[in-house]
């Protein structure tokens, strides 16, 4: 009887440890869950160009939705009075945290979905802020143009020619 009875104790003790055992990872399953909860994985930005005078280039409006972050400072690549409709311009633009939230190391294009540019990149600046980089196409009204049209080898790229240079043309073939 007594061979039992240790029996029975080893058998009560090794349930004991396992309940233990099993609470303890259950416990460390939650924390996790809650550390998760502080992590931003999703972010959306948007880039929309608006419209001005004829052959005015404007800045376009910068915004970031997603929860708890909202936008820095942002960054062009390129200089404005450089920029050329039809022509890719970087646009660095930095994502901040609430209080609390941290970002991922990266986050992927499903993950930092961009609306009116291209998405590019977009990698953790520390834990409280993210550098997105997009690709952003100046937009434009026509000013005095001679022609417009599509341009016979990429269909979706539109060419036309500004007055000035078609009459320096017409000019040089004139005299020729």
């Amino acid at each position: 009887m007594r061979i039992g009875n240790k029996a029975k104790k080893m058998t009560i003790g090794i349930c004991a440890c396992i309940f233990i055992a099993a609470g303890m990872g259950r416990a460390g399953i939650s924390e996790a869950y809650g550390a998760n909860s502080s992590v931003i994985e999703n972010v959306s930005v948007s880039v929309t160009g608006s419209y001005g005078e004829a052959e005015e280039i404007l800045e376009p409006e910068i915004t970031v939705s997603g929860t708890d972050c909202y936008r820095g400072d942002y960054q062009y690549g390129t200089e404005i009075d450089r920029w050329r409709p039809g022509k890719k311009v970087r646009i660095d633009i930095t994502v901040e945290a609430g209080e609390g939230k941290v970002f991922p190391i990266s986050l992927n294009s499903s993950q930092c979905k961009v609306t009116g540019a291209s998405f590019v990149s977009a990698r953790a600046l520390g834990d409280t802020k993210l550098q997105v980089k997009v690709d952003y196409m100046p937009v434009t009204v026509l000013g005095g143009t001679t022609w417009a049209g599509w341009d016979k080898t990429e269909r979706k790229k539109a060419t036309w020619m500004n007055s000035l240079i078609y009459k320096r043309l017409c000019l040089y073939i004139d005299i020729l």
